[in-house]
């Protein structure tokens, strides 16, 4: 189901408004619907309302499938925590949440620390963004680079970020980032100095306000 969210969120990044992406999609669309029906007659037919949104539909899932395509350069301007970051490109800046991973929530332990290293290493530096969806929130889910490394996978290595198990679905990167993942446990790295630390998924389900 596509949530009224990820859809701002994603005419946010394209640089539209909700207007202007719905005069897009309208014009699209009454484009078709005249070559279909010849006029506007039988509009309020319950067949020929399927068929429009069907129509309409098709036209954003491929016009949304461009996301992916778009890798595009900013500075980071900001750290929110762990696994999120303020990158400014041009004169917009985008919320984007690292692929894949997932790093310690506020008032968690090592929260601090992961945010830290993230500033330390990435504020104010060029990255390259690479987009891979839009979430509930309407933020960039993407990976994240910078002088060659991926930021994503960095995390995970010096252990201040999990594996997001459900949504680390890419090969073979998050492959790569889960034997990372071995390797900082292994070595009881960052967070894994605390064999029982609580992920931050199960944090936030236990959590809850």
């Amino acid at each position: 189901m596509i949530k009224l969210e990820k859809v701002v969120g994603y005419f946010n990044y394209r640089g539209l408004s909700v207007n202007d992406y719905s005069d897009i999609i309208m014009k699209k669309c009454a484009a078709q619907f005249i070559f279909w029906f010849g006029s506007f007659q039988t509009l309020f037919s319950f067949g020929v309302l399927c068929k429009i949104f069907i129509f309409c539909l098709i036209v954003f899932v491929a016009d949304a499938q461009l996301l992916q395509a778009q890798v595009w350069h900013g500075k980071v301007v900001r750290v929110i925590d762990g696994d999120s970051l303020i990158v400014k490109k041009g004169d917009t800046s985008h919320e984007v949440r690292l692929y894949g991973i997932d790093a310690p929530e506020h008032g968690q332990d090592y929260s601090k620390v992961s945010a830290r290293y993230v500033r330390k290493k990435w504020l104010g530096e060029k990255v390259s963004v690479e987009p891979m969806d839009i979430d509930k929130y309407g933020r960039i889910i993407a990976f994240v680079r910078n002088n060659g490394k991926l930021v994503n996978k960095e995390m995970v290595r010096v252990g201040l970020a999990w594996v997001y198990p459900w949504f680390c679905r890419e090969k073979p990167i998050c492959t790569e980032m889960k034997k990372e993942q071995a390797k900082a446990r292994k070595n009881r790295l960052g967070l894994w100095k605390n064999v029982d630390f609580m992920p931050p998924w199960q944090w936030r389900r236990n959590n809850k306000r």
